[in-house]
């Protein structure tokens, strides 16, 4: 990508972020990108590329090698194809030829975000080979009725904390330090640690906050593990109920799943992003579209 294109795109890209960030504004946005391309389009470990069709620039992606976003992962941070260029088949030749050249860098897996109601970027990654691997959820936080459980603090929560660094790990596929690391950014001074208590006996815990540790107008609720002899009988339930009680007021309340989660959705949780990854090709032919002759990304 030229300089020239790189300040066009640029414009175009602040101007997304800060609509689909919610809270964060357009000045917020601009530093997010400029901190991520110090370099703009020569930043060291970023494959930002114009994407063309003949003589017609159809489109443009942004790509981390791993490091930046995640560790061990490339990421897709931004894939877009033009207006009067969609549905040709132009975004799975983009995906496809960058796929390519993260796995030349040595990348062997990448990810990507796709916003909640970006139902036609998630058919095409899904295409690709992309599968689910967290989803985000929101929901406005509401008052309930006294339910079969109740929310009494933690006095010593280091034991159940310590143990969901290994659930994480297990549930997202993180390694142990990433894991650690996940659950202990939202361990802030606002998370309160409380056991779901039922019939006078605790039958699991949660982990929630007014304040979620990276979007502090939202409440969050982090962790919630129901001990196995009290699975399945609506406990679960009962204390995000709990949870969205004591939050109520507040205009949302963030949440993550490492899988779909129907329960959720039953009690007003919305999909408001998912991350999607898969492995990158290793070599051998690769599959072409057709009419994908003089496409290329530069």
């Amino acid at each position: 990508m030229t300089p020239e294109s790189f300040r066009r795109r640029r414009a175009e890209m602040v101007m997304r972020y800060a609509v689909a960030g919610g809270e964060a504004a357009e000045a917020a946005a601009a530093r997010q990108i400029d901190a991520a391309l110090p370099g703009g389009p020569d930043t060291p470990g970023e494959l930002l590329r114009s994407a063309w069709s003949g003589p017609h620039e159809v489109g443009w992606i942004w790509a981390s090698m791993p490091g930046r976003v995640v560790p061990d992962l490339a990421w897709i941070d931004e894939l877009v194809v033009d207006e009067g260029f969609r549905r040709r088949g132009f975004g799975e030749a983009i995906m496809r030829a960058t796929e390519a050249a993260l796995a030349a860098g040595g990348a062997t897996r990448a990810a990507l975000n796709v916003f909640g109601g970006n139902d036609g970027a998630r058919r095409l990654y899904e295409r690709l080979g992309y599968t689910v691997t967290l989803q985000e959820l929101t929901a406005v936080p509401y008052a309930s009725p006294p339910g079969p459980v109740t929310l009494v603090p933690l006095a010593g929560p280091a034991a159940r904390i310590e143990a969901s660094v290994a659930a994480t790990a297990a549930e997202f596929g993180l390694g142990p330090v990433q894991a650690r690391e996940r659950v202990m950014a939202r361990q802030t001074p606002a998370t309160v640690n409380a056991a779901v208590v039922a019939g006078g006996r605790a039958v699991g815990w949660v982990s929630y906050s007014p304040r979620h540790f990276s979007r502090p107008r939202s409440g969050g609720i982090y962790r919630l593990d129901i001990d196995p002899p009290y699975r399945s009988v609506g406990y679960g339930t009962a204390a995000v109920r709990a949870v969205l009680t004591e939050l109520a007021g507040l205009p949302g309340v963030l949440t993550s799943v490492p899988r779909p989660a129907v329960w959720l959705h039953r009690l007003g949780f919305r999909l408001s992003a998912q991350h999607m990854a898969h492995e990158l090709p290793t070599g051998g032919k690769r599959r072409r579209r057709a009419g994908s002759a003089g496409e290329s990304c530069t």
